[in-house]
C-alpha cells in the first residue's frame, strides 16, 4: 500500500500530460432501455483485461448496454487526478457512437473501486459498482447519494471477506429500518470466487501475493458476476418494467445468501465487544480460569471494555453478595492500525487484553453455600486461546471448515504463556503471532499474583493477552488458506 501511495504522488505531477483512453463495447441488443457502464481497473491491471467480464455482462443484461473500459493510466495505476476527465471522455465517446440517454453507471475494481466510491459522491451517475472493493470507513451506505453495489468473492484474498462483512453488517442494520436498502445498496458475496477473477490473464504481483485459489473457473465467475450486476442495474433504473420484479427477487436472494455466509463471522465478531460495550470472550475467559465452566450459576461475571489509558489503571474485583459471587473484569481490545482502511489488513483484533481474577481468588471469595470445583484448576492463558480456536472451528460454516481441512489450511498452534512479574511489564507486552509456511503459533503473555500478595490491591490477579475468537475464525476463512507467511511478531496494545 505504501508503494501505491508513493507512486500515486508521482502520478499527480505527470498526469496532466497524459491521456487515459477507453475501449468502447457497443451494445449487443438492438433495442431496449439504454445504459452505459464505465469500468475503472484495479492497481497494476490493464483495462482491456476486463473485456471478458464486460462481454458477459452485456450478454446477461436486460438492457441495451454500452461498456467503456478505461485504459492506459500511467503505470496502470488509476488515480483521482485523471478519473473525472477519463470518465467524462468515455461518456462523450459513447454518445458519439450513438447512446442517447444519461443512464451512466461507473464500476471500479479494487483500488479503482476506492476512487469510484469517492467519484460517485459528487458526480451525476445512476449508480456505482464496487468490484472486490467497498466504501471506505466514514462513507455510510445509507448516506450515499446514489445506489451502490458492493460485490466480492468469499475467496478474495485482498478484499477480505471479513472486511466485506463490515459492509454487510451496516446493510443489515439499514435493512431492518427499510427493506429498500437491500435493493439500493446491496452487498453481495459470491461463493468460490477470488479477487483476480473480475479481470483476466496473469495477475500482477500484489494480487498473486495475497489472493486465494478460486473454486470456480473464469467463465462461471463471469456469469455469477453478470447476473448480479444486471439485477442491480435494472433495479437502480427501475426499468425495463418487464425485468424489475425478477431483478429485485435476485437481489433479495443474494441478500439471503450473504446473510447466511456472514452470520457466523458477525456472531464471532460480537464475542470481542458487543453492542453493549463489553467483551463476551473476557467473561468466558474468567469462567475458564475460575474452573466454573460447568457451574456458571455460581458466578456472576461482568466486564468493562476500556480504552488504553483507563485500562492500564483498572483492576478486576471479586465480591460476595448474599449467595452469589460477583466478579468484574476489564478488557482492552488491541486492533491493527488501519487508518486508511486498507483491505489486506486483518479485520479482527490483534489481541484481547483481559484482566481477570485468579482461580485462587475466586475460590477464596466463594460463599459457604457454593462449593469450588474439585481438583486442581491450573488453567492458563494458553488454555483460553485453545478454547477460542475450538469455538471458532465449531462456529465456522461447513464450507469454511471443509476448505480448511481439504486444502490443508495452515494449522494454528499454541505455545506456553510468557509470564511477567509486574503489571507494567505485562501492559507493555503483547500477544505473539509467528507465521510459517505451514502454521501459525500463538503465545500469550500473562501476569499471575498470589491470593495473599502485598499490597492487597494487587493480590489474586490473572492477566492475559488473549487470542480473539474472531481472529481465529479469520485465520480459518482467509489466512490459513494462503500458504505464505505474513508479518510475524508481537502485537502490542
Amino acid at each position: 500500500m505504501d508503494r501505491i501511495v508513493s507512486l500515486l504522488l508521482v502520478l499527480i505531477s505527470v498526469s496532466a500530460c497524459l491521456a487515459v483512453k477507453s475501449e468502447i463495447l457497443s451494445p449487443i441488443r438492438a433495442d431496449g432501455v439504454e445504459a452505459a457502464l464505465i469500468i475503472v481497473p484495479g492497481a497494476y491491471i490493464k483495462g482491456n483485461t476486463y473485456k471478458p467480464l464486460a462481454q458477459q455482462i452485456q450478454k446477461s443484461s436486460s438492457l441495451k448496454l454500452w461498456v467503456a473500459l478505461l485504459e492506459e493510466f500511467p503505470l496502470n495505476l488509476p488515480n483521482p487526478i485523471q478519473l473525472n476527465g477519463a470518465i467524462s471522455a468515455a461518456v462523450s465517446n459513447i454518445k458519439k457512437d450513438g447512446m442517447t440517454t444519461n443512464n451512466v453507471f461507473v464500476a471500479g475494481h479494487s483500488l479503482g473501486g476506492v476512487f469510484v466510491g469517492n467519484y460517485g459522491k459528487s458526480n451525476p451517475v445512476k449508480g456505482i459498482l464496487l468490484f472486490g472493493s467497498y466504501l471506505t470507513k466514514g462513507n455510510k451506505l445509507s448516506d450515499y447519494p446514489v445506489p451502490v453495489l458492493t460485490i466480492s468473492g468469499d475467496l478474495d484474498g485482498l478484499t477480505r471477506v471479513t472486511r466485506i462483512a463490515e459492509s454487510f453488517e451496516e446493510l443489515k442494520a439499514d435493512a431492518a429500518k427499510s427493506q429498500n436498502a437491500i435493493y439500493r445498496t446491496p452487498v453481495i458475496v459470491m461463493n468460490g470466487v477470488n479477487h483476480g477473477q473480475f479481470s483476466s490473464g496473469t495477475m500482477p504481483s500484489n494480487v498473486l501475493k495475497y489472493d486465494l485459489t478460486p473454486e470456480v473457473d473464469a467463465a462461471t465467475a463471469y456469469t455469477m458476476m453478470a447476473v448480479n450486476i444486471d439485477n442491480f442495474l435494472v433495479t437502480a433504473l427501475g426499468e425495463p418494467s418487464t425485468a424489475t420484479a425478477k431483478a429485485r427477487a435476485g437481489l433479495t436472494q443474494a441478500y439471503n445468501n450473504a446473510n447466511a455466509l456472514f452470520t457466523p463471522l458477525l456472531n464471532m465478531k460480537s464475542m470481542d465487544v458487543n453492542s453493549r460495550g463489553f467483551s463476551n470472550w473476557t467473561v468466558e475467559a474468567q469462567y475458564i480460569i475460575s474452573g466454573f465452566t460447568l457451574q456458571r450459576y455460581a458466578l456472576k461475571v461482568g466486564n468493562q471494555e476500556q480504552s488504553e489509558i483507563p485500562f492500564v489503571g483498572s483492576k478486576p474485583e471479586v465480591k460476595t453478595l448474599a449467595s452469589t459471587e460477583q466478579i468484574t473484569t476489564h478488557t482492552h481490545i488491541s486492533n491493527p492500525s488501519n487508518i486508511m482502511d486498507v483491505s489486506t489488513v486483518k479485520s479482527s483484533p490483534d489481541s484481547i487484553d483481559a484482566k481477570l481474577k485468579s482461580s485462587d481468588a475466586v475460590a477464596a471469595a466463594l460463599p459457604k453455600s457454593l462449593k469450588p470445583p474439585t481438583g486442581p484448576i491450573n488453567k492458563t492463558c494458553m488454555d483460553i486461546n485453545k478454547a477460542a480456536w475450538n469455538l471458532a472451528m465449531k462456529a465456522s460454516s461447513q464450507v469454511a471448515v471443509k476448505r480448511y481441512q481439504s486444502r490443508r489450511g495452515r494449522a494454528m498452534l499454541f505455545a506456553p504463556d510468557v509470564a511477567y512479574g509486574t503489571g507494567f511489564q505485562w501492559v507493555a507486552s503483547g500477544l505473539k503471532w509467528e507465521e510459517t509456511a505451514t502454521s501459525v503459533t500463538v503465545t500469550s503473555t500473562a501476569l499471575l499474583t498470589k491470593v495473599d500478595a502485598f499490597p492487597a490491591a494487587f493480590a489474586g490477579m490473572h492477566y492475559c493477552k488473549l487470542l480473539s475468537p474472531y481472529r481465529a475464525m479469520e485465520w480459518i476463512y482467509v489466512d490459513s488458506l494462503r500458504h505464505k507467511a505474513e508479518k510475524s511478531g508481537w502485537f502490542f496494545g
